[in-house]
């Protein structure tokens, strides 16, 4: 249920999933124990975010 809640609520924390938890019955554990299961995006430390793809890809903004 852990492993659930946090793939479709990308931006909860383990207390949110905690007292989500709580509110459908369940005796939920520890926050740092939800930490442990939650699902954590995959990200791509190969590409660093710097400002010259912004800056093109918003240039025809101004």
């Amino acid at each position: 249920m852990i492993r659930k809640l946090s793939r479709g609520n990308p931006l909860w924390s383990a207390e949110r999933i905690r007292d989500t938890l709580r509110l459908l019955g369940y005796d939920p554990p520890w926050s740092d124990t939800i930490r442990k299961y939650m699902v954590h995006p995959k990200t791509q430390p190969d590409q660093p975010t710097t400002w010259l793809p912004f800056l093109r890809n918003h240039l025809d903004v101004a």
